[in-house]
């Protein structure tokens, strides 16, 4: 190798190692990592899935980049929040015929859906909260009730008392609801997270399966 092109090669290595270093920087400042990064719980709630944050302990899945997830997920959910419903969606079919309260089942189609605990506002963690908003933490459960079925964190929206449909967000409780198969009787469960303006109350979590244009309110949170 000509020395040239080793001082060419030595110069471009320099760049992209300073160029990493700068983007790590701005998500810092931008606000999509949080640089404290608790490595505790700051709160606990009741129930058998109580809502912790996993702090440093998220950072170290070896399935993703926290850093990256962070950023991707937050900007998808942005992007995916759309305003308040103009028609109401149906309900699931329940103890009480329709939509159901936090503890109780409600079945549609091949799964039925439980919330056992609403964690609001949700404690801290890893991933920070947008200003003026708050993070709202549903643990919720899915049961195949007949033949093989999926689960997926994305199929789930919160539904505000002011009608806005909310999308997902990373959760900073653990375990968060994940996606994958489940054949009956098997379940999955775990903690979705929303972000919300502070000042709004919750109305409902409504389900809608990837690919299908119906969505069907399952738990009423008021």
């Amino acid at each position: 190798m000509t020395m040239p092109k080793a001082i060419a090669l030595l110069v471009l290595s320099i760049l992209v190692t300073a160029g990493g270093i700068f983007v790590v920087i701005m998500e810092v400042q931008s606000g999509l990592v949080n640089a404290a990064n608790p490595s505790h719980s700051s709160g606990a709630y009741t129930g058998d899935n109580a809502a912790t944050p996993p702090g440093a302990a998220y950072a170290s899945r070896a399935d993703a980049d926290p850093t990256v997830k962070a950023a991707l997920q937050e900007i998808t959910a942005a992007a995916a929040t759309r305003s308040a419903v103009l028609t109401p969606f149906p309900t699931g079919t329940g103890s009480r015929g329709g939509a159901v309260a936090i503890g109780e089942s409600v079945t549609v189609g091949t799964s039925s859906f439980t919330v056992h605990q609403v964690a609001d506002p949700e404690p801290p963690g890893f991933f920070p909260t947008r200003a003026g908003n708050r993070r709202v933490a549903i643990d919720v459960s899915q049961t195949a009730v007949s033949g093989t079925v999926s689960y997926n964190f994305s199929e789930f929206r919160l539904r505000d008392a002011s009608g806005e449909i909310h999308t997902w967000t990373t959760p900073n409780s653990a375990p968060d609801f994940k996606n994958g198969m489940l054949q009956a009787p098997a379940s999955q469960r775990g903690w979705l997270s929303f972000q919300l303006a502070s000042d709004v109350g919750l109305d409902a979590l409504i389900w809608q399966p990837l690919g299908s244009a119906s969505a069907v309110v399952i738990v009423a949170l008021r």
